[in-house]
């Protein structure tokens, strides 16, 4: 049943993609001001920062954010030609009023 929510998930909308380029777009900002945190504590304070370590969490978490954010933008473009390709109306006409029948089948033929 897992299985089968997750294809209903995944087939009918596209909220899964735009979360995922909301969470890259979050851990970019949070990754630039750990940036901004960590050079003011370096040259605020040089015996606190731990040479090397914090350079390359901020760096993980910027690019995860980027990959994140890129699949996102990606996954919108895919998800937006998949609904083109399915070939659906904008809206579907219950009924006509106020059409001659006549004209209607002389445009056809």
């Amino acid at each position: 049943m897992l299985n089968f929510a997750f294809d209903g998930i995944t087939s009918f909308s596209t909220k899964p993609l735009r979360m995922s380029m909301l969470l890259g777009l979050i851990c970019i900002i949070i990754s630039i001001g750990l940036i901004i945190y960590t050079l003011i504590m370096k040259y605020a304070y040089p015996d606190l920062v731990i040479s090397g370590w914090t350079s390359l969490f901020i760096a993980v978490i910027f690019f995860g954010g980027i990959q994140l954010f890129t699949i996102g933008v990606v996954g919108e473009y895919i998800g937006k030609v998949y609904r083109e390709t399915k070939n659906r109306p904008l809206y579907i006409i219950r009924e006509k009023i106020g059409f001659n029948d006549t004209e209607d089948k002389e445009s056809v033929e």
